[in-house]
C-alpha cells in the first residue's frame, strides 16, 4: 500500500502524505473518468500532458513513494538525490510549495471545475463571492476564479521554465567559452555582458513586447533572452577557477581539444552554481512573467495568466478581493517554493547543507572537483 512502509519506519508525515496523495489522485480519476475518456480518444497536448502525470502521479505512489523519504531530513546515511535539499525545514517548505504547484498546473484539465475562458453570467454571475457553486468566486465577466487560477499557473510554469532553461543554456555557453579562453574572447563577451545589464531588464521586456504580437511563445523567448547574463558571470568566474586545476591541466596535456575539455572537464564541475541559478532564476521568470501580463504585454486573453488576473481585478479589489487575492497568493507560492528551494540548493552545494556536512565527516565525498580528475 503507498506509504505503508514509511508509516512502519515511524516516518508519519511522509507516509500519510503518500496515502493522501494517492487517495486525491484515485478520487480524481473516479471523478473525471469522462474526460480522461475523451483525453484517450482525442485529447489536445494539454489533456494528454495532464494524463502523463496523473498516471506517473499513481505509479510513484505505488513504487518510489512506498520507499522514498521526500519530507525526511537527510542524515550521513542517506545519499539520495533530495536528502541535502529536504535537510532543512525551508528545504522541505520549498520543494512542497514547489510540487504541489507544478501537480495542480499539470492537471489543471481535470481540476478545473469549469472552461477558465468561459462566461458563464455576465451579469448575474459577475463578482460573487466563493461558496459552493465557485469555491473561489467569479470575476467581472462571471468567470470562475478556481479554474483561471488552475491554468494561470500553468501558463506562469510553462513561461518560467522553459525561458530559465534557454537562459542559463545561453548563459553557460558564453560564460564558458569567454572564462576558458580567455584574452579577446573574454574581454569582449563580458563588455558585451556589462552593457545588456545595464539596461534595466523590464524595460528590455516591454520593449520588445511592444514591437511583436503577444504570445506565450513569444513572452518565452523574451524571458531567456534578458536573463543569461547573470548566469555568464556566474559560469565565467566558476572556469576561472576550474581551468588551473590538475585534472584539467592533465586533459589539455594529453592533447585534448579545447571543446571537449571544456564539455567534459570543465563546465560539469560548474553544475552546482548553475543549478542554484536556474532555480532561483524561475522565480524571477515567474515574477516577469506576470510584471508581462499585468502591463497586457504578456499571455493575451481568454488565456488566463496570473499577472493578467490581478490586473484584471484591480479596480474592484475592495468589494471583489479574492479576484486579486488567490492568483497573487499562487504566484507568491512559486516565487516563495523556488526562492526556498534555491537556497536549500545554494547551501547544499556549498557544502553547508547537513547531508554534506555529515557525509564529509566520514570521508564518504570527494572535496570539488577530484571525482571528476
Amino acid at each position: 500500500m503507498p506509504g505503508l512502509r514509511a508509516l512502519r519506519r515511524g516516518e508519519t508525515g511522509t507516509g500519510l502524505a503518500v496515502v493522501a496523495l494517492w487517495i486525491g489522485l484515485l478520487v480524481l480519476a473516479g471523478a473525471r473518468s469522462a474526460r480522461i475518456a475523451d483525453t484517450v480518444v482525442g485529447g489536445g497536448v494539454g489533456e494528454w500532458l495532464a494524463l502523463v502525470t496523473l498516471v506517473g502521479a499513481l505509479a510513484w505512489c505505488w513504487g518510489p513513494g512506498t520507499r522514498a523519504r521526500p519530507l525526511a531530513a537527510g542524515g550521513p546515511g542517506d545519499r539520495g538525490p533530495l536528502a541535502g535539499v529536504t535537510g532543512t525545514p525551508s528545504g522541505r517548505v520549498g520543494l512542497l510549495l514547489v510540487a504541489g504547484v507544478l501537480l495542480v498546473a499539470l492537471l489543471a484539465p481535470y481540476l478545473a471545475p469549469h472552461d477558465p475562458a468561459r462566461q458563464i453570467d455576465p451579469v448575474a454571475g459577475a463578482h460573487l463571492p466563493p461558496g459552493p457553486a465557485h469555491l473561489l468566486g467569479t470575476d467581472r465577466l462571471g468567470r470562475d476564479v478556481l479554474s483561471r487560477v488552475l491554468y494561470g499557473a500553468r501558463v506562469t510554469m510553462a513561461a518560467a521554465v522553459p525561458a530559465v532553461a534557454l537562459s542559463v543554456g545561453l548563459g553557460a555557453a558564453v560564460g564558458g567559452v569567454a572564462g576558458y579562453v580567455g584574452g579577446i574572447v573574454d574581454s569582449v563577451s563580458m563588455r558585451v555582458v556589462d552593457l545588456l545589464l545595464a539596461f534595466p531588464r523590464i524595460v528590455l521586456l516591454v520593449a520588445a513586447a511592444a514591437l511583436f504580437e503577444p504570445s506565450l511563445g513569444l513572452v518565452v523567448v523574451l524571458l531567456g533572452l534578458t536573463g543569461w547574463m547573470d548566469v555568464a558571470r556566474l559560469v565565467r568566474g566558476e572556469v576561472l577557477s576550474i581551468r588551473e586545476r590538475p585534472y584539467v591541466r592533465a586533459a589539455e596535456g594529453l592533447g585534448l581539444g579545447r571543446g571537449r575539455v571544456l564539455a567534459r572537464h570543465v563546465l560539469p564541475n560548474a553544475l552546482g552554481p548553475l543549478l542554484v541559478a536556474a532555480t532561483l532564476g524561475v522565480a524571477d521568470a515567474a515574477l516577469a512573467e506576470a510584471t508581462l501580463s499585468f502591463l497586457g504585454l504578456g499571455v493575451q486573453a481568454p488565456t488566463p495568466s496570473l499577472g493578467s488576473m490581478v490586473a484584471g481585478g484591480r479596480d474592484a479589489l475592495l468589494g471583489a478581493w479574492w479576484v486579486v487575492v488567490f492568483p497573487g497568493g499562487v504566484l507568491t507560492a512559486v516565487v516563495l517554493g523556488f526562492n526556498l528551494l534555491g537556497e536549500a540548493v545554494r547551501a547544499e552545494a556549498a557544502g553547508d547543507g547537513p547531508v554534506r556536512r555529515g557525509r564529509s565527516a566520514t570521508g564518504a565525498v570527494d572535496a570539488p572537483g577530484e571525482g571528476a580528475a
